[in-house]
């Protein structure tokens, strides 16, 4: 089986990775009908979408590139899957890579009041070299709170955060002090997520909100020079207000109007 690591570990060769994991629901071994194929690295909205679908007994293949966000596909997903006839709900495949714990070896972890910013770089206190390490936090409860890794004073790595009952609340994934694509997640207390935004050379590239698993409230699309694209509203996974896009100088290009995902309106 050949799986990929996420970019970011590129940089580390001697980070370890463990062996995907597989996971069948249903428990059926083998299968036969058409197949379908969908490539899935980050988001299920599209899975959700095809799964609303009727399967007549196809067969639905999640390729999931072998980014831990896979997991967003879940339970929830697989009985769709059994619902709309398909024969394969899903198999998941997670790629577990430590979370990126084991970049650097057995680097250095403190406690964030340890650090200090002199220049726009972290150092330890008392140190004239700029840190390469983990910061590590705990909420008094003793549940893991924060965990940022640095290089060289910058953000590089896995930033996560967590409320005291161990939920994530926001993961990103930095490189020399700046986000990379597609990294920017933030959780409901309940562990639904909340927003996922893309960076492409540390400019926001996109951000969309999720309620129950749907797009629900602003979605916003940028250009590669961080000028605004489009913007347009969801609830409850439709279009439903204003659909705005925007040519790259910033002057609007057109304007629309949905209601319930219909088309009300064109400006």
């Amino acid at each position: 089986m050949v799986f990929t690591t996420p970019d970011l570990s590129d940089d580390y060769p001697e980070a370890k990775a463990l062996s995907p994991i597989l996971t069948n629901f249903g428990g059926r071994k083998s299968f036969f009908g058409p197949i379908e194929t969908l490539q899935c690295p980050d988001d299920n909205s599209f899975v959700k979408k095809l799964l609303n679908s009727k399967g007549d007994g196809k067969i639905l293949v999640v390729d999931a590139g072998g980014i831990n966000t896979v997991a967003l596909l879940g339970d929830m997903i697989a009985e769709a899957g059994f619902s709309s006839q398909r024969r394969l709900t899903i198999k998941k495949l997670t790629l577990l890579i430590a979370m990126l714990i084991a970049i650097g070896g057995c680097s250095k972890e403190v406690p964030s009041d340890q650090l200090v910013e002199r220049g726009g770089l972290k150092y330890e206190v008392n140190s004239q070299t700029p840190f390469t390490g983990t910061v590590v936090d705990y909420h008094d409860n003793g549940q893991l709170e924060w965990r940022t890794h640095f290089k060289d004073g910058k953000l590089h790595g896995l930033a996560e955060a967590y409320d005291e009952d161990g939920n994530p609340t926001t993961i990103d994934v930095w490189k020399d002090g700046k986000p990379l694509k597609g990294t920017f997640y933030a959780y409901y207390e309940n562990g639904q997520l909340r927003v996922k935004g893309n960076y492409k050379d540390g400019q926001l590239e996109s951000k969309v909100n999720y309620k129950d698993g749907e797009f629900d409230g602003l979605l916003e699309e940028c250009y590669e020079n961080g000028q605004l694209f489009y913007k347009t509203n969801y609830k409850d996974g439709e279009f439903d207000g204003l659909h705005e896009r925007y040519y790259k100088n910033g002057q609007l290009w057109n304007k629309e109007n949905f209601k319930d995902g219909n088309l009300i309106f064109i400006f």
